[in-house]
């Protein structure tokens, strides 16, 4: 589900959108989620995604103190 969530910097393109999903504490814009979506595993761009996803996973436990 997209929603709207202010303007935030997407994660995955870094550019400024409204519209995406919010996945822990980080933002991706419509249009990356659409091509996360679709990517195939042999495209050149899938690692890049999966690079990008794991650092979401990061930033989400850089304010979690253990």
């Amino acid at each position: 589900m997209i929603a709207s969530v202010g303007v935030d910097s997407c994660c995955i393109c870094d550019v400024k959108k409204e519209e995406g999903i919010r996945i822990i504490s980080a933002f991706i814009c419509e249009s990356c989620e659409q091509q996360i979506v679709s990517a195939d595993p042999q495209q050149e761009q899938y690692d890049d995604y999966v690079h990008r996803l794991k650092n979401v996973h990061r930033l989400s436990l850089d304010g979690v103190s253990f």
